[in-house]
């Protein structure tokens, strides 16, 4: 609790201040100020670029792979990565579902690689010699042991096509873990918590069936720095390969110059059809090439398979 001055001390103070023994001059404190903006402070957003490169990535090698044990072509398309909530994405999974559980090592925490029945239903169906994809429906009961085998295979080929995909990225290594029919049972994530839901779409012939790949984000957090330095860095890539190719693409044109007269007004007007004009160069004299109006190669002008032509003899930097 404060002390309350005395009358003297309250005098003491006045006069100290009057003769100047005591400064009144306020001091200026520094202080090492960081920006903080809690907008961007649990934004896992910043990381989708170099997440969206993994799993296009991912559906390439895994539609590779799929086609190799399936001897059957087909399609597998990656939509962008979307940042749900985890009670969310249980309402977008039909049950039952396969399930797969899997770990991002070294990092902590478990990952999730769904396959909807009906796609489950048309691997089964193709694996067994099957050529000819059916209409696939919903059934509500779980898988049988064939069923899961085949599942179980598949699931590994996607680890191994995962960790492919992240090659350029982190050296992560996906390790399967082990099945269930619900996302819930699974316990990855708290239903409040942000996962990171990258849906892929797998079209057979007619058939069109969806897959889906789930990683919290807090699992992912430790490389998020990383992950979106290196997407960026592939970005900046493709976007110099579309500027590059879009330039050289493009239409020039370029004028090979035989001669330029000047002539006035009145030599102008008396000329008519039969009057030569001497450009004052030999046939084997160079000619400028311009480009777009600038001066790049020099040339001799000359035939080529019946039509006439300039030979480039100088280039002009």
């Amino acid at each position: 609790m404060s002390r309350i001055l005395s009358q003297e001390e309250v005098e003491a103070l006045l006069k100290g201040v009057q003769t100047g023994k005591i400064s009144t001059e306020q001091k200026q404190k520094t202080f090492d100020v960081k920006p903080y903006d809690f907008r961007e402070a649990h934004r896992p957003l910043r990381v989708s670029p170099g997440l969206d490169r993994v799993f296009q990535r991912f559906g390439l090698f895994f539609r590779n792979s799929l086609s190799g044990i399936l001897y059957k072509s087909l399609e597998v398309l990656s939509r962008p990565s979307e940042y749900v909530k985890f009670n969310e994405f249980l309402k977008m999974v039909p049950v039952p579902s396969s399930v797969n559980i899997f770990r991002l090592a070294p990092l902590n925490g478990n990952g999730l690689f769904i396959l909807e029945q009906p796609l489950v239903f048309t691997f089964v169906e193709l694996f067994f010699g099957s050529q000819k994809v059916k209409l696939q429906k919903i059934e509500p009961r779980p898988f049988t042991s064939m069923e899961e085998r085949v599942i179980k295979r598949i699931a590994l080929l996607a680890m191994r096509d995962l960790q492919s995909a992240w090659k350029d990225f982190s050296q992560l290594s996906p390790e399967f873990i082990g099945m269930e029919t619900s996302p819930e049972a699974t316990g990855i994530a708290t239903p409040s918590e942000t996962v990171i839901k990258t849906e892929f779409q797998v079209n057979v012939d007619e058939f069109s069936g969806k897959a889906f790949m789930v990683i919290p984000f807090s699992v992912i957090e430790p490389i998020a720095d990383q992950l979106l330095k290196k997407g960026e860095e592939a970005r900046d890539e493709e976007w110099i390969k579309a500027l590059l190719s879009a330039i050289m693409d493009s239409e020039l044109e370029i004028v090979a110059e035989l001669a330029r007269l000047d002539l006035s007004f009145g030599e102008l007007l008396t000329l008519k059809p039969g009057d030569v004009f001497n450009l004052g160069r030999g046939i084997n004299d160079e000619i400028p090439l311009k480009v777009q109006g600038i001066k790049k190669f020099s040339g001799v002008p000359g035939n080529s398979r019946g039509n006439q032509a300039v030979r480039i003899t100088t280039i002009h930097l």
